[in-house]
């Protein structure tokens, strides 16, 4: 039968209280604030293409950032391609749109999108 190794005896040092890992972290300089937005805010935006219309609304996306800085992804899967745009919009509110509404036929479904705050890297 194997024994239980003996217990170790506790000293006070070792008794240090408990740090989270995420403890450290630090919001952005520019992180939400009470005002309800965000300078830096970020926002993705997914639309689901209507099938055999990828390459279309891939196209329409990249068009429609009307030369901001953003990302345009594409996913063909099975259940339904899609189209991700990850957009920087220093000056809008929550509220804004990113992306105006796709034309009629690109999309099966209701676009989405989704304000982020960037907290990593510091801006």
């Amino acid at each position: 039968m194997a024994r239980a190794p003996p217990a170790r005896p506790h000293r006070t040092s070792e008794l240090a209280p408990a740090r989270s890992r995420y403890a450290a972290a630090q919001p952005a300089p520019n992180s939400f604030s009470h005002t309800g937005w965000d300078p830096s805010m970020i926002w993705m935006w997914e639309a689901r293409a209507t099938p055999g219309r990828l390459a279309d609304l891939r196209d329409w996306a990249i068009d429609a950032l009307g030369g901001r800085e953003g990302e345009v992804y594409h996913s063909a899967q099975s259940g339904g391609d899609l189209v991700v745009v990850i957009l920087r919009l220093p000056d809008a509110g929550p509220a804004a749109a990113p992306l105006p509404v796709p034309p009629d036929g690109l999309v099966a479904g209701s676009p989405h999108a989704w304000p982020f705050h960037q907290v990593h890297p510091h801006r």
